[in-house]
């Protein structure tokens, strides 16, 4: 029997009353009655996480492309440029002429900060899984904190990243008031979570991959990722859900998988995220090519069609920036 941790009230606002949402992969997800924000009634723990689910070897850690991470990296330049114009979007120097410092938390193995020390920033990260952290240490040429506890208080930082992480945390707003903590006056938050108005969602229902039964805790609209921010005490200087076609290729194809697997029950592998296709054998690199380059192609097409959807909040991500 999988060990499980109970979740017993909203992460948002303590509310323990909620109404049924969906059930996932043998998770009950819910709506909070008060507040109305999306969360699930019980998680693994993160030990199991580790050891079946994101352990992957060294060699298949160093091989990831970055190319995903530069596209992004553009977009969250040109959305602090657009939402927040007083950023100066992803500039490595302040008006002072001094170097700006960036934070990632839950940087992985430091793609994104190897992108962002490539434009002149001086960078730091926090990852809990020691072999991406070890990789990270070895692309960037600085130590990786294992926690935010162990970072030293000072400097601050003029930027913190905080992408695809506060879906997991059992209290967000903990975490948000003691990044706020760590923002030198002036910078800036900038959050990324899967969008819990995903389109797709109404299709696959929980059998859908991103909801990640199991590990992610919350499941933000646009609505409970502002008020989380303001909860911490942050200003939401600007919202954005973008969708891109690799938004859209990769949950459909990995859902649809998932959802043939639960057909055989035997093989299924376990509840919640256990249950999901987790392909890593030697085809994988050029079948990630192939989805990569046909995404590119795509993409230009998905991101008009899906304008009037991220205009309404209601993309396949949700990115803020707070300061």
């Amino acid at each position: 029997m999988t060990r499980r941790i109970a979740l017993s009230s909203c992460p948002l606002c303590d509310e323990t009353a909620a109404v049924p949402w969906l059930t996932a992969r043998g998770f009950r997800l819910v709506r909070c009655a008060a507040c109305g924000h999306r969360y699930a009634t019980e998680r693994l723990p993160p030990d199991e996480l580790a050891d079946r689910y994101y352990g992957e070897a060294a060699a298949d850690l160093r091989a990831r492309a970055s190319s995903e991470k530069a596209a992004r990296l553009d977009e969250y330049d040109a959305l602090l440029r657009r939402l927040d114009p007083e950023s100066g979007g992803l500039c490595a120097r302040g008006s002072d002429g001094a170097v700006r410092r960036v934070l990632d938390v839950g940087c992985n193995t430091g793609e994104l900060l190897a992108l962002l020390k490539a434009r002149g920033f001086a960078v730091a990260g926090v990852e809990l899984g020691a072999g991406a952290a070890e990789v990270a240490e070895q692309r960037l040429g600085v130590p990786i904190a294992p926690s935010l506890e162990v970072l030293p208080d000072e400097p601050r930082f003029d930027l913190i990243t905080l992408t695809h992480v506060l879906e997991h945390v059992a209290d967000p707003r903990a975490l948000l008031r003691s990044l706020r903590r760590r923002l030198r006056p002036g910078g800036r938050l900038l959050v990324e979570v899967p969008c819990a108005d995903d389109p797709l969602l109404g299709l696959f229902g929980g059998a859908y991959r991103p909801l990640c039964p199991g590990d992610h805790v919350s499941f933000f609209d646009a609505d409970g990722l502002r008020r989380v921010l303001r909860a911490a005490g942050c200003t939401v200087r600007g919202l954005s859900a973008p969708t891109h076609a690799r938004d859209l290729v990769y949950p459909v194809l990995l859902s649809s998988l998932d959802s043939l697997r639960a057909l055989r029950p035997r093989r299924a592998g376990g509840a919640g995220v256990g249950a999901q296709v987790r392909y890593r054998g030697r085809l994988r690199r050029p079948l990630r090519r192939l989805l990569d380059g046909a995404c590119a192609l795509l993409d230009p097409l998905v991101v008009r069609l899906a304008a009037r959807r991220s205009a309404a909040l209601r993309g396949s991500v949700l990115i803020a920036i707070a300061s």
